[in-house]
């Protein structure tokens, strides 16, 4: 199916953001220009379809294109004919030249046009657009057929639903030619070229997880552990029962990584200060802003491709993620790991209060996420959000239960509203996971998206219904019941907060006292 270039015109015409945008106008303008030149040369066969100039000589879609479809991916992109959509995605991180435009083009046609000249290249241009269009049909069309899930078509509308729902390019990598480094957090400096740290690393690919995930440092340390008793069900049935996804969330997991891929040098400079920068954000970020706030990618706050990013913040769940989606019993360790920010709210401030200190926190956060600056987690942070959730006497809490009570909120001059986060995120930048009693059904869970189903889809709120169909289950020896008081649960032993003080001196030559 080769969609509809002529709505595609249409609406091009007519879009307020290519007329008002200083960097999309010139862009419209050289296509129209080379199409105009193209067509006058050599007419369209109407039966081709094609009423705008997409592609150059040897099947090479112009850049302009590349350009249109990065910087608005939810509008023209869709629109686009399938074999459009296809050679974006395989050119879009390729080098850049003069002639891979259609500006290019001109200027070279206008030197040399005995050599480039418009009329020799329009034939030209027509049968690029005609192979790539075959060749990319022949390979959606096989593709196709090896999906289960069928798909009725209703109306030209299903139709172009459909094919949009089965195109593979949503399994290409989102960060093309950079740099690429594992699960676990930012790379240690090595270089001075190496101190490009970029968040879209972390979203590799959207369907499946690189081995070298499974065989880092993270996961060597994980498998090391003793996971007998968390009833793990082989990795070939659990992909075969999930193959169905979500279509609309394939979508929106696509618009993300191109989102992403759209500013290079995004996160490119690691903030290890104790400043109030706005950070990048995280592909998990980006994706519940959308899917669970409802908002668009245009209404992205300005800081989302921010050229800054932090080892923590950057990664780390956000602190308006909704805790009483939690049903179950859940550890202070699995708090500061999973959640570390959720100390703004009351109710995790005044727990994490009584069972620690703000050194032994900040000396936890390294632990379990291997940081590479000593002030990414400074103790003092801890500090200001307790004494600011305590300016209001009537958020003060009498006990702490094991399981997150309706009761818990941020400050009441807060604006913001919590929402529900996908598992696999919550997961993002951890090196080191609780264990023993400290490990309840969220890490359980959370070790098992992450290296067993790569199921990016669970919310928080499917924890247990995940569990229960995977017959994933808490050791006996370590489970917590729910309680009303656990502060004397969460009380870290002393042999253990030796451990993580002797690894912070180990790492930064200093106590996190002095820091």
């Amino acid at each position: 199916m080769v969609g509809a270039p002529e709505q595609l015109l249409l609406d091009f015409l007519k879009d307020d953001l290519v007329q008002c945008s200083s960097h999309l106008r010139p862009l419209a303008d050289a296509i129209f220009r080379y199409t105009e030149s193209v067509r006058t040369e050599s007419p369209p066969d109407p039966s081709n379809g094609v009423n705008l100039s997409f592609f150059l000589p040897g099947a090479r879609l112009a850049d302009e294109w590349i350009e249109i479809f990065l910087t608005t991916p939810d509008r023209y992109l869709k629109m686009a004919p399938l074999a459009v959509r296809w050679s974006f995605e395989s050119q879009q991180y390729s080098c850049q030249t003069a002639t891979t435009s259609f500006e290019g083009w001109m200027k070279e046609s206008a030197r040399e046009p005995e050599s480039l000249g418009i009329e020799i290249i329009a034939s030209e241009i027509v049968a690029a657009e005609r192979v790539a269009a075959e060749r990319s049909i022949t390979e959606w069309i096989t593709a196709e057929r090896s999906e289960t899930a069928r798909i009725d078509a209703k109306g030209n509308d299903a139709e172009v639903a459909a094919s949009e729902q089965q195109m593979p390019f949503v399994t290409h990598s989102a960060t093309g030619k950079r740099k690429e480094r594992d699960d676990t957090g930012y790379e240690a400096p090595q270089a001075e070229d190496d101190e490009i740290a970029s968040v879209g690393a972390h979203t590799a690919s959207v369907q499946s997880t690189d081995a070298a995930i499974v065989q880092s440092a993270d996961a060597a340390s994980l498998q090391s552990e003793d996971t007998a008793s968390v009833q793990y069900t082989d990795a070939a049935s659990v992909q075969s029962a999930d193959a169905a996804q979500s279509q609309s969330a394939v979508t929106i997991v696509t618009d993300v990584n191109v989102f992403i891929a759209s500013v290079p040098n995004r996160a490119s400079r690691r903030h290890i200060g104790r400043g109030n920068k706005r950070f990048a954000m995280s592909h998990g970020h980006i994706r519940a802003y959308v899917e669970f706030l409802g908002q668009s990618m245009i209404q992205l706050p300005s800081h989302a491709n921010s050229e800054y990013g932090h080892e923590m913040k950057s990664f780390a769940t956000p602190e308006t993620v909704d805790l009483t989606l939690l049903r179950v019993p859940v550890t202070s360790q699995e708090i500061m790991t999973f959640t570390p920010y959720s100390t703004v709210i009351h109710e995790v401030a005044e727990r994490l209060h009584r069972s620690w200190t703000p050194s032994d926190m900040a000396n936890y956060m390294n632990w379990a996420r291997d940081l590479t600056y000593e002030n990414s987690y400074h103790r003092t942070m801890f500090s200001h959000q307790y004494n600011h959730t305590r300016i209001d006497a009537r958020h003060r809490i009498a006990n702490v239960p094991s399981r997150m009570s309706r009761r818990s909120q941020l400050d009441q001059n807060s604006k913001k509203a919590f929402h529900d986060y996908y598992l696999w995120d919550m997961g993002e930048g951890v090196h080191r996971y609780p264990e023993g009693r400290a490990a309840q059904l969220l890490t359980h869970v959370i070790r098992h998206v992450r290296l067993v189903t790569n199921d990016r889809d669970v919310r928080l709120s499917q924890l247990e219904e995940y569990a229960a169909k995977h017959q994933i289950t808490v050791p006996v020896a370590d489970q917590l019941q729910p309680n009303n008081d656990c502060v004397e649960e969460d009380k870290p032993s002393e042999a253990f907060l030796a451990d993580i003080d002797a690894e912070f001196r180990r790492k930064f030559d200093k106590s996190s006292t002095k820091v």
